[in-house]
């Protein structure tokens, strides 16, 4: 498969997932597909979702726009 061929050969791979693991324990992602959201340089959020769809984020989304 050429993305994982890519990927061998990605010497900061480790390091990218490494970060990305610790980011998500300190979040309590421990599960996928998770979501956090957040302004624009501001702080991310974990979120629960009631489906994947767009409606499933669609209340989130606007009471952080309210904000």
């Amino acid at each position: 498969d050429a993305l994982v061929s890519a990927a061998e050969g990605d010497e900061g791979l480790d390091e990218r997932i490494a970060e990305s693991t610790e980011e998500a324990n300190a979040n309590g992602i421990n599960s996928t597909p998770s979501f956090m959201l957040g302004r624009t340089g501001g702080r991310l959020q974990k979120v629960e979702v009631s489906s994947l769809g767009p409606e499933g984020l669609r209340e989130q989304i606007d009471a952080l726009l309210r904000r």
